[in-house]
């Protein structure tokens, strides 16, 4: 036989076997990519984070014809333990055995806590013979494993744990397969995250839920106790300014004059804690009626003024209006949020000139911070003695004044009524201002 012919003949088998190489090799990276896709379908379907990620190491498992599959973190605790938190395939108690540690010592410098330590992919080529892997070799040889390949998870450039993925197979990891593994960690790292994520919102909003709640809970049980109490006050309230009044009409001159002075002090202060009362009694029962309809603004622009045509004539006032639009509201509310606004403009007035009163609107959108949604933004502005903008805030609460009882008449309570009443509406009420110079008070409805 010639030499040509004694060639050709092993060519052949040589041929086949490279063939039959690379046949498997291609085989391997379509299941890795194929176990690619399907860890992605996991994290769609995961409800939780350890689900997540045993479906993760079990389609390692499954898809690309390994051994085992293991998750493990990298606890911050003194020892940098690494726990076992996910697993999938032949495992019999090896985790148990294990007693990793992320640490630069002993059983720190094997693939998994070198992985986590650098961040980045470790390779176990041959446990039999790789000296860092001593610690484990009599437990993983056992069961049958023969190498592994330990990817880190990363988030924010810093390993927070690390996937170890067991083989049979001595040096069965091709160049190729690591990479798309590495992806597949990558993509492990993003959904914990994720879902991580996912749960701490879905918390926060049950927790911010839970608050609301309790804090609606608590205003109406506050609203109540403030109608209850202050609706019982009434009845010993009347009977003491009763007795008062009979007091000072049928003992007035037969006493000494402190007598009478304290009698009338008596009786103004029933006078001013009845007020007080009936004021609380008003705050409270907003929101009571809570029926809303389309009402036309300038008919509770209207309806405030006749309640306030005293004061109007006796002021001498020029209450003018733009063309108000018709909003959805309890009707009662809104007339009486106009006429605390405008009243106060003819209470706080400058005395060398008569109040000057505008009523004005105009449509704004969603961009600005006062309205997150197309509103009506209302303003009532005076020619008044103006606000000093330090108390911006302070005089929407309740029973707070910023002028004496001899200056300027009332009880503190309008205002909070009014923010009460234009927030249950979904809007805000705001004022600006500067001393001497008017002020105008704003508030947002829906439109």
């Amino acid at each position: 036989m010639s030499r040509k012919k004694r060639d050709s003949k092993f060519e052949l088998p040589n041929e086949e076997l490279r063939r039959s190489r690379q046949e498997l090799e291609l085989n391997r990276l379509n299941r890795t990519l194929k176990a690619h896709s399907h860890s992605y379908q996991a994290l769609m379907r995961a409800a939780g984070e350890k689900e997540y990620m045993d479906e993760v190491c079990k389609i390692v498992v499954e898809d690309c014809g390994h051994s085992m599959v293991w998750i493990g973190f990298a606890e911050e605790d003194d020892a940098k333990t690494v726990r076992p938190v996910a697993y999938s395939g032949f495992e019999e108690g090896y985790l148990d055995t294990l007693q990793l540690t992320w640490a630069d010592t002993e059983r720190g410098r094997g693939p998994t806590g070198t992985s986590i330590r650098t961040g980045q992919p470790c390779m176990c080529r041959n446990m039999l013979s790789d000296p860092a892997f001593e610690p484990w070799r009599a437990a993983a040889l056992k069961r049958g494993y023969a190498s592994s390949l330990v990817l880190p998870l990363l988030a924010g450039g810093k390993a927070f744990g690390a996937i170890s993925i067991y083989s049979r197979e001595p040096d069965p990891f091709l160049e190729d397969e690591v990479k798309l593994l590495s992806e597949l960690a990558g993509d492990l790292a993003y959904g914990i995250d994720a879902i991580r994520l996912r749960i701490a919102h879905v918390r926060a909003e049950q927790a911010l839920r839970r608050t609301a709640e309790e804090l609606a809970r608590s205003n109406q049980e506050l609203e109540q106790f403030a109608y209850v109490a202050s609706h019982d006050l009434k009845e010993p309230l009347r009977m003491v300014t009763g007795f008062m009044s009979l007091l000072k009409s049928r003992c007035q001159g037969q006493l000494d004059d402190k007598a009478d002075e304290y009698i009338s002090f008596a009786t103004e202060a029933a006078t001013r804690m009845q007020e007080l009362i009936d004021a609380l009694l008003s705050y409270s029962r907003v929101g009571r009626g809570n029926a809303t309809e389309s009402v036309a603004a300038a008919q509770a622009v209207e309806r405030a003024l006749g309640n306030l045509q005293i004061q109007r004539e006796e002021s001498g006032a020029a209450i003018t209006m733009d063309s108000l639009p018709t909003v959805q509201v309890n009707a009662v509310e809104l007339t009486q949020v106009f006429q605390n606004l405008i009243g106060n403009a003819l209470k706080f007035r400058r005395p060398d000139a008569a109040p000057r009163v505008h009523i004005g609107v105009r449509e704004i959108g969603g961009e600005q911070a006062c309205a997150p949604r197309s509103s009506w933004l209302f303003t009532v502005q005076d020619n008044g003695i103006g606000i000093d903008p330090t108390f911006a805030n302070r005089i929407f609460m309740i029973f707070q004044r910023l002028h004496t009882r001899d200056e300027f008449p009332g009880n503190g309570v309008g205002l909070a009524i009014c923010k009460k009443i234009v927030e249950r509406h979904g809007g805000k009420i705001w004022v600006e201002s500067e001393p001497g110079k008017g002020a105008a008070f704003c508030f947002t409805l829906p439109a």
